[in-house]
């Protein structure tokens, strides 16, 4: 619930644990009647519906805004946009849109109502991070819907129009990150990056018992793409830290919206008696670990959409994220900076 989420960003603060958002995830929309953890309840029959589930959070989070504000915080909020399941009130209201149950962005319609549906939200709680996820596969989808000589054009259009509407939602919100996460880094092309961030390049890591060279084998493949990449883990050994955390942005991750656990990126998992100095400290000292060894990665190198201009030019906007710690920042405190080169 709402109260849950307050109480634990308030505990942290106390405990001076800081983070740069608390993260929301799946579980707070629709109307489900039960949401106990990430593995029961009705709350996935509800994806598609983004509206805030009243029952658990009757102000929609604007408390919980408050809260993470007043705890130097800002709010990194989830939707999975593109699916639509059956028993959602927006496919009984919209049919005409889905391709089966994919959010079609081929049609503007579509398109646009998801980016008004995201700007709202932006516009009511101010958050920072927009994290999109997608947990199906809508190739086999788009492939029943080609028409013949012409395979692979569905999929043009819809994720052409997956870009225009990142455009447009940054467009309307310039200082917005978007985080693509696509069921932990399968979408991640050219274009997406230039819009967006992984957070998570992969989801092998959530794992409690992930081991430390597969994502060691994961950053000698995938840097040569993505210099600024890194992930999370729950392992609190330092090699492990290492080489899973990597100059990654810390947050605070609210998996459900009632009762759920509360972990932490780039750290091991916070039980729910957070409050005890036994179960605080540990966190504590990874943090400090972290900051240690963040100098070791990219240091101050901002995070930023790249744009390719005429004449094979690249240029960084002046919306940029400082994911490590320098003279201005003795503290390692994660923290954004407003610049242009």
């Amino acid at each position: 619930t709402s109260d849950d989420m307050i109480g634990r960003i308030n505990t942290l603060k106390a405990k001076g644990l800081r983070y740069e958002d608390a993260w929301i995830d799946v579980g707070w929309y629709g109307n489900s009647k039960k949401c106990d953890d990430a593995y029961t309840g009705d709350w996935s029959a509800w994806t598609g519906d983004w509206k805030v589930n009243r029952r658990v959070h009757p102000d929609g989070f604007e408390k919980v805004r408050d809260a993470a504000k007043a705890a130097g915080m800002g709010l990194m909020l989830w939707f999975e946009p593109e699916r639509v399941v059956k028993t959602s009130n927006f496919a009984k209201e919209y049919p005409e849109l889905l391709v089966e149950n994919l959010l079609y962005y081929g049609n503007e319609k579509a398109r646009t109502m998801t980016c008004d549906v995201l700007c709202d939200f932006a516009d009511r709680l101010g958050f920072s991070c927009y994290r999109q996820d997608v947990n199906f596969d809508p190739a086999g989808v788009m492939e029943r819907y080609d028409v013949k000589d012409r395979e692979g054009i569905t999929e043009i259009r819809h994720i052409t129009g997956m870009y225009r509407m990142w455009d447009d939602l940054l467009a309307r919100h310039p200082k917005l990150i978007i985080d693509n996460c696509a069921g932990g880094g399968r979408r991640i092309d050219i274009e997406t990056l230039r819009r967006s961030i992984p957070f998570f390049r992969s989801d092998y890591q959530c794992a409690f018992n992930a081991i430390a060279d597969v994502m060691q084998a994961h950053n000698a493949g995938i840097s040569r793409l993505l210099p600024y990449n890194g992930c999370t883990t729950k392992l609190s050994d330092v090699y492990s830290q290492r080489l899973f955390v990597q100059s990654r942005r810390r947050v605070l991750e609210y998996r459900v919206s009632e009762g759920g656990g509360c972990g932490l990126g780039g750290g091991e998992e916070v039980l729910r008696r957070v409050p005890q100095d036994t179960q605080v400290l540990p966190v504590r000292l990874l943090q400090s670990r972290q900051r240690g060894t963040r100098r070791h990665g990219m240091g101050d190198m901002a995070v930023s959409r790249l744009r390719v201009e005429r004449g094979c030019r690249a240029r960084l906007p002046s919306r940029r994220i400082t994911i490590g710690h320098g003279q201005g920042d003795p503290e390692g405190t994660a923290r954004r900076c407003e610049s242009r080169v």
